[in-house]
């Protein structure tokens, strides 16, 4: 599990909550029962003759489900947003507007807006000059004490879907403010990169090749005979069509793709990256993370060697594998070994999205009953995982 950063899905708990309804769905938690309701009970318990027609109730509407693969955004707030900057602004660049005429331009803003606030998305690409004018001004998810206070405080005041017509000052200038919805589409993918060399021929001549294995064999096999990567096949974590972290090239092509579709090779900057998209999952698990000196990515200042680590790893899953009906021993194993952050509390973590986790620790994880121990070591970039999946906590919160 990728816990070195912050992933993308780790701040999904803070907005779980608002959105239990529509995780839940995506969960298939909810029911389409269709009671007959107490007509419909009265009617079953009269006489059935020819002469007395029998009321039938109506059909309980139903519900539309999300669309797939909606989950919370990551943040408190998501946000659309307008810029009008001017070149006396913070961060005004090459900005050659005066601020009298800023302020001009934000008041015929203001008036559309009041007028057709569902212009919001074309005022943003033909005005802003913030960040994420092309995409209709979409910031994403926000946390607070990311926006400007005069921001954050209309913001918060502010219904989801509600546009803040009137412009709000800043040291950046004038702002126009639309609270989105909590919940967004997610999309995610295992890849694998093939390098460039110095022989562009010979390395064109692999890249085809390997798409053509890929015809015939798993994606996984043949990511591990052929990836650049750390170890084997990767995820690129989850985005959103407003997430901007990845290559372009690449997110389009994983949006376009059904699950399970391979697509590839896509050229970049330092090789050809194959894909295939995932289907999204919600995990709860525990973790023991072994770091050590010469990880990728150690954790926690750990200064034991790999065989060290490892030998220790295959101790503590010795331990577990002796005492399977001691659930409490997972728990106290993690605090007392466990380089990761989530030692504090057992190992816990979750909800996160199973393309937010290692490769390898969503491989074994999807493999497990709740409250199983995976049998095996699994070797990630900040050392050597023991894993326990967990089932879903309560509110989503540990």
């Amino acid at each position: 599990m990728n816990l070195h950063r912050l992933s993308p899905y780790l701040r999904f708990v803070r907005c779980c909550i608002p959105t239990t309804v529509v995780l839940l769905t995506v969960l298939g938690c909810t029911s389409s029962n269709n009671p007959t309701g107490l007509m419909g009970a009265a009617a079953a318990a009269m006489p059935q003759t020819e002469e007395t027609p029998q009321p039938t109730a109506a059909p309980a509407e139903e519900t539309p489900p999300p669309p797939p693969d909606y989950y919370p955004i990551h943040g408190d707030y998501v946000v659309s947003h307008i810029l009008i900057s001017h070149r006396t602004a913070e961060a005004a660049g090459k900005q050659i507007r005066t601020r009298r005429q800023a302020e001009l331009l934000a008041d015929e803003i203001a008036m559309q807006l009041a007028d057709s606030p569902s212009r919001f998305d074309d005022l943003a690409r033909r005005h802003s000059d913030g960040p994420r004018a092309a995409n209709g001004g979409r910031l994403g998810g926000v946390l607070r004490g990311d926006l400007p206070p005069a921001l954050e405080a209309v913001l918060a005041d502010l219904k989801e879907g509600e546009v803040h017509d009137q412009p709000i000052e800043s040291p950046f200038g004038y702002h126009f403010l639309r609270r989105d919805p909590p919940a967004a589409q997610h999309w995610a993918a295992a890849q694998f990169l093939v390098a460039k060399g110095d022989d562009a021929a010979q390395a064109q001549t692999l890249v085809n090749e390997i798409g053509e294995q890929l015809m015939v064999e798993p994606f996984e096999k043949v990511a591990r005979q052929y990836s650049d990567m750390l170890i084997g096949p990767a995820h690129t974590g989850t985005f959103t069509e407003n997430d901007h972290a990845l290559p372009n090239a690449v997110t389009t092509a994983i949006r376009e793709m059904d699950e399970g579709a391979i697509a590839g090779p896509i050229e970049l900057e330092k090789g050809w990256v194959f894909l295939k998209r995932i289907a999204l999952k919600v995990r709860y698990g525990r973790h023991i993370v072994i770091s050590f000196q010469d990880a990728a990515l150690p954790l926690n200042g750990a200064a034991r060697t790999r065989e060290e680590a490892a030998a220790l790893a295959e101790e503590l899953l010795g331990k577990l594998k002796a005492e399977p009906e001691n659930s409490a021993l997972f728990s106290e194993l993690a605090q007392t070994h466990s380089d990761a952050r989530t030692r504090s509390r057992g190992g816990l973590f979750g909800p996160m999205l199973n393309g937010d986790l290692y490769y390898g620790v969503e491989a074994a994880l999807k493999t497990l009953d709740e409250q199983q121990v995976y049998t095996k070591v699994v070797s990630t970039p900040v050392g050597f995982q023991i894993l326990r999946r967990e089932p879903p906590i309560k509110n989503g919160l540990p």
